[in-house]
């Protein structure tokens, strides 16, 4: 446990899911690149630098993919998220990380800065965290507060993909 936690300290950055793991990213502060999240604002980074990649989410119901936009909806929210019978989570291919570690090992050496679609992403998850905050204890446990939903972004390369 101590050599994982001096090697977390120790690296650029970290590549984890939404498991329990990302907490000691943390806590250290280490930069971390988060992929197969399945909830837009539960698992919204809060720690600036940080990336994401969202899960494909396809509806049982008409067999259509869900937009980002449709993953913040109410009815997505409250189905208490990773509903099987509902709904088929595809994991981000190979190249979607890739794409993403690639744009992780950027944005730390040239601190670069938010796309516009990057933003527009946030703002919206903001935006449906604010709406829900009533709606859902789940929300208001893990959506922002009082407006601020992070510091971190969605990897631009799924957002130009997906949005």
């Amino acid at each position: 446990d101590l050599l994982e936690m001096y090697c977390r300290l120790k690296s650029h950055f970290f590549i984890a899911s939404e498991s329990g793991v990302i907490l000691e990213s943390e806590l250290t502060g280490t930069p971390t690149l988060i992929v197969n999240v399945t909830d837009p604002i539960g698992s919204h980074p809060v720690r600036k630098g940080w990336l994401f990649l969202l899960k494909r989410v396809i509806d049982h119901k008409n067999g259509h993919p869900l937009t980002i936009q449709d993953m913040l909806a109410e009815e997505y929210q409250r189905t208490n998220l990773r509903d099987l019978e509902r709904y088929y989570y595809i994991d981000n291919t190979p190249a979607e990380i890739l794409d993403g570690v690639m744009e992780m090992i950027e944005t730390l050496s040239s601190q670069r800065s938010e796309s516009p679609l990057q933003r527009q992403h946030r703002e919206m998850v903001t935006n449906a965290s604010n709406y829900l905050w009533d709606r859902f204890y789940y929300t208001q446990k893990w959506g922002a507060d009082g407006g601020f939903i992070g510091d971190s972004c969605i990897a631009d390369s799924y957002a130009q993909k997906y949005a």
